[in-house]
């Protein structure tokens, strides 16, 4: 399994990431390019995840 570090890229050949990380809670931003066989590296196309604390006692 991954850990995403803020700033640093991970690059890998499958299609699929697993990730190992704990979010503190807030909003976090991750970016997606795809590099080609030539290559060519696509747009980023980007996602805001937001994290919301756990609020002991109940069943999330």
């Amino acid at each position: 399994m991954a850990i995403l570090l803020i700033g640093r890229p991970l690059a890998q050949a499958q299609p699929r990431l697993v990730v190992e990380n704990t979010l503190k809670p807030g909003l976090h931003r991750f970016s997606l390019t795809v590099t080609d066989a030539s290559g060519n590296e696509s747009a980023a196309d980007e996602i805001v995840v937001r994290v919301r604390a756990r609020v002991e006692g109940r069943d999330n």
